[in-house]
């Protein structure tokens, strides 16, 4: 309960994404939330997993993926084409 996000900072040169389940009671959604408004990235993506807690890429493995698919996979794939 002591970890601090923003220890990590908030400025990054790297997109960052944030997939959280939307119904995570260890990392609250409104502090998932808050921590992503402040944020300061050149992309920058949240993304809510419906009827998933903490461990979203295991309970709804295929919403999970398909947010990655949607998300990240586009600029992986135009970075590997520079």
């Amino acid at each position: 309960m002591a970890y601090d996000v923003r220890a990590g900072g908030t400025r990054f040169e790297i997109p960052v994404f944030v997939l959280q389940g939307e119904h995570d009671v260890l990392t609250l959604r409104a502090l998932a939330e808050e921590y992503f408004a402040e944020v300061d990235a050149p992309v920058k993506e949240l993304a809510l997993i419906r009827d998933a807690g903490h461990f979203a890429a295991f309970s709804q493995p295929g919403q999970f993926l398909a947010e990655l698919l949607d998300r990240v996979r586009p600029l992986a794939v135009a970075a590997d084409a520079r």
